[in-house]
């Protein structure tokens, strides 16, 4: 025989702390939540509503032999597991016996707690270690069996959300493997700044209102839960032999892994949820079509729970009378013991042959639907016949559990009827506390369950108090009376009268006598007795105040574009220079993941991110991030790239002049070696304060930035007149083009020997490095004694390459209205550098097919370089300028022969 016998549970929850309260809770579909009414709070993300656990921050130090400061420095959470494993121990009689706790486990499901982080290490950062190990999951379970002398093995299971039943699974091998014959499995969780609520995220798996709504239309995801449970397993054969209360038998259980067969690390798995519920029953010696009820692990998400209905369709496809439920919209979600308070209701299901409506329940979950007729989900309590109830646990990273409670057969059940021949009807009973305080008490606790029970379960209370439970030196004896259902205190001397004894020397004498004169006791089992009172005082470190990490962050700021790709980057490692090239929807990472980056993100840079969007938007992260972050800081002040060439003169009109591909306008210097008599010389540099952030842009954004400091300086005056060399004639006319988008048209566009887009432009093009045809240029500068130092070559190199990419990725399919002047080099282009650039040698004056107006092209003499590196030359150009702009100049345009395309 394999089963194992479920012998004592001990637990505390929110407005819950016996299994009558237990009962009460289930009955009437209680959410046990607690609006907490925090007026002080007025945040939007802040969600009023906590499962709170009475006196979780208070302790009975002493009765555990602590000092205040090893208590102080303790998680919680390993506070309550101890307390409950002697609440466990004392109440079902187990802490008498030292041959069976020198053969006790315990297993822990104890996930790390918050209170070191957020409570201890904000008021001292020099911890010492005793205080990290009294912190760390890792000795919950040793604790226990320290402080309780248990000698089976300990040890702590983790497995996210499915760690209790994962301990279950552990403890039961160990108990077949007659390691160890008896087993403490459970665990605990506390959040401890409970009193506050807790913070929703959009998208997460937290609701925002506030109620855990598992399987229901308005089911908008899980809400955290306090409180602990703990659970005492035996083999089944051993406990018969030993008389215990068995509350339940546990007929199979079963772990598995979904593997990597799934969306994301975090992401449920259909295949793994089905494939650890079959083997559970392929395992088992019972027909899966006989489940009365399941237990769901349901946390009210409604992918989550989608995914769970399919599995567990899949599983239990021959059963079409099955009920299923969910203990979280009762208590919220545990976390790692969410599946031990799933078993704490199989039992009670089983005990009462009473399947309880659900909470929070109205209407089917449209996502469920098409599931719904194999399963039925409670409105109001049924009372049906019930034999197996299955649990399923799924934790975070696939560890799925599933595990198939039964009831204990009629026939194995020990209910001796009671006769009245021969059949004692006074009994009297030591009762024994720990603390002398609480024995006034703990006497009441007993009289009052005395008069409440029948009478079987009065002697299988008897019973224990007599032959099982621990016998403390704070003792009295009372003598209940099962026909007038009354009960006395008896002095001693009274028990001596009665037992016929001339003198009782010790303690263990009393209760030999006792235990002779009620040997008939020993054929029931035992029942659990109520405990003693704890004298708890509130031992807690409250964070310091104000005690925050610093999320400060520059909203709609471009500094922050190292920092949003460094976020990213820490999410998912991949190269900085393509994670803004990277489609939303090509982002793969797991959803829990993604909701903590869009939150990080929120914080550090003050960029809102849609989590839809990495569904299926097209949008790379590039073009997210400058649709936040729209404008650099462009007031006239802080415009330290546009400088007038002379003075600056207010009746002049200006002529905008953008820098070529180098980033330098030093170039124009040498062309507009003269003052213009028409025109203040705006020469527009490359923004290098700005080199990182540009170094993302494209032509498109890099001109709008232009643009936005031009009309900054223009102060509403529409008369722009936009000129560039080479590269900056390419940003001139997207400048134009943004002009007329918003309805407004440059008065003139010059275009000093600019190649259109068609010689640049490259479909998917990717980024390669043109260091070396660089040096080829250099040479070409050079030879115009153009001279650049090492270090004005680096930044030149790197300014140069930046821009030639924007030009790689530029390409529109439109027509301006802008009167357009082309003024083109007679010499031709150096074949090699157009060869290395990977351009096309494509006329210049294709401009034309880009205007609905003729182009008017002039020739200059030189070449693509010495225009601008040439003192002579380069003057000579910037005279054609202003001539060829002169309408009243009509004999230069003869004399220059200037061609019209058309």
């Amino acid at each position: 025989m394999n089963k194992i016998a479920i012998v004592g549970v001990s637990f505390d929850l929110p407005q819950t702390k016996n299994l009558s309260e237990f009962g009460e809770v289930l009955l009437n579909g209680i959410d046990t939540i607690t609006n907490l009414n925090n007026n002080q709070r007025n945040k939007e993300d802040r969600i009023d509503k906590a499962y709170i656990v009475d006196d979780m921050k208070k302790f009975d130090a002493d009765f555990f032999n602590l000092t205040h400061s090893e208590v102080l420095n303790m998680d919680p959470q390993h506070r309550m597991f101890l307390e409950l494993c002697w609440r466990l121990l004392d109440q079902y009689g187990y802490l008498s016996n030292t041959d069976l706790l020198e053969e006790t486990g315990v297993f822990s499901a104890i996930t790390s707690g918050d209170y070191l982080y957020k409570n201890i290490l904000s008021q001292n950062k020099d911890l010492p270690y005793s205080t990290f190990i009294n912190n760390i999951p890792d000795t919950a379970a040793t604790k226990v069996a320290y402080k309780f002398d248990l000698k089976g093995i300990s040890l702590s299971v983790n497995s996210a959300c499915s760690s209790g039943l994962v301990a279950m699974k552990v403890a039961m091998d160990n108990l077949l493997t007659n390691d160890i014959k008896m087993a403490l499995v459970g665990g605990c969780k506390f959040i401890c700044d409970s009193e506050s609520g807790y913070t929703y995220k959009e998208n997460s798996i937290f609701s925002k209102t506030g109620k855990c709504s598992p399987f229901d239309i308005k089911s908008d995801g899980m809400v955290p839960g306090n409180g602990g449970v703990v659970i005492a397993l035996k083999k089944y054969e051993t406990a018969l032999q030993d008389n215990d209360e068995i509350l339940a038998i546990v007929n199979s259980i079963a772990i598995n892994n979904d593997g990597n067969n799934k969306n994301g690390y975090t992401s449920p798995s259909v295949d793994g949820q089905y494939k650890v519920m079959k083997k559970a029953y392929e395992d088992s010696d019972i027909e899966i079509g006989k489940v009365g009820y399941i237990e769901m692990h349901g946390t009210g998400t409604a992918i989550g729970d989608a995914i769970e209905f399919r599995s567990t369709k899949q599983a239990f496809l021959a059963n079409s009378s099955t009920y299923i439920g969910s203990i979280k919209s009762n208590y919220g979600h545990l976390d790692t013991i969410s599946g031990l308070l799933g078993i704490l209701k199989g039992i009670w299901i089983l005990r009462n042959q009473i399947i309880p409506k659900q909470a929070n329940y109205t209407k089917i979950n449209p996502l469920l639907s098409k599931e719904e007729e194999i399963f039925s989900i409670a409105k109001e309590n049924i009372s049906k016949k019930i034999d197996y109830v299955g649990i399923n646990s799924f934790g975070i990273g696939g560890t799925n559990a599933h595990i198939v409670l039964e009831t204990e057969p009629l026939n194995n059940k020990k209910c001796s009827n009671l006769s009245e021949d021969n059949q004692k009807t006074r009994f009297i009973l030591p009762v024994s506390t720990k603390n002398s305080r609480a024995l006034p008490t703990y006497k009441d606790k007993i009289v009052k369950e005395l008069s409440l029970l029948g009478k079987v379960d009065k002697k299988r209370l008897m019973r224990t108090l007599i032959f099982d439970k621990k016998i403390y030196n704070n003792l009295i004896f009372i003598e209940h009376d099962l026909v007038l259902n009354k009960t006395k205190l008896i002095d001693e001397g009274e028990l001596i009268k009665t037992k016929g004894s001339c003198e009782i020397k010790n303690l263990n004498e009393k209760l030999s006598i006792l235990r002779k004169e009620h040997q008939e006791l020993l054929q029931y089992r035992k029942l659990k007795t109520p405990v003693e009172d704890l004298y708890k005082e509130k031992i807690w470190i409250e964070p310091a105040k104000g005690y925050e990490q610093d999320k400060s962050k520059e909203a709609n700021s471009y500094k922050n574009l190292d920092k949003f790709i460094a976020i990213i980057n820490s999410y998912k490692n991949i190269k900085k220079e393509e994670i803004l090239q990277t489609e939303l929807r090509n982002f793969e990472i797991d959803s829990f993941l993604l909701i903590e980056m869009i939150e990080e993100i929120k914080e550090a840079c003050g960029i809102e991110l849609d989590f839809n969007d990495f569904l299926n938007s097209k949008n790379t992260f590039k073009e997210l991030f400058f649709e936040a972050n729209s404008k650099l800081d462009v007031k006239p002040n802080k415009v330290t790239n546009i400088k007038s060439l002379y003075e600056y003169s207010v009746d002049k009109k200006n002529m905008y002049i953008f820098h070529p591909a180098g980033g330098t306008v030093l170039g124009y210097k040498k062309m507009f070696s003269k003052e213009s008599t028409h025109y203040n010389l705006m020469l527009i540099s490359f923004p290098m304060s700005y080199i990182d952030v540009v170094s993302y842009f494209s032509l498109e954004q890099l001109a709008s930035y232009y643009l936005d400091q031009i009309k900054a300086i223009q102060n509403g005056n529409n008369d722009y007149v936009l000129c560039g060399y080479s590269f900056g004639g390419n940003i001139a006319f997207e400048v134009a083009r943004q002009l007329e988008n918003e309805d407004f048209m440059a008065q003139q566009l010059i275009l000093i020997d600019s190649y259109p887009m068609d010689a640049y432009y490259i479909h998917n093009y990717k980024p390669s490095s043109y260091r070396n045809v660089f040096e080829i240029i250099k040479k070409e500068l050079e030879q115009n004694s153009f001279k650049i130092d090492k270090e004005q070559l680096e930044e030149l190199t790197r300014v140069w390459e930046i821009n030639h990419l924007m030009l790689k990725r530029y390409k529109h399919d439109i027509k301006l209205n802008c009167d357009t002047i082309l003024l083109e080099c007679i010499e031709k282009e150096n074949p090699e550098i157009l060869n290395k650039l990977e351009m096309k040698n494509v006329s210049k004056t294709l401009w034309q097919k880009y205007l609905f107006h003729k182009l008017k092209t002039y020739s200059i003499i030189g070449n693509h370089y010495s225009i601008f590196s040439n003192d002579e030359i380069a003057s000579i150009v910037g005279d054609t300028v202003f001539r060829c702009m002169d309408p009243q100049n009509k004999k230069f345009q003869v004399e220059n022969k200037s061609k019209v395309y058309s």
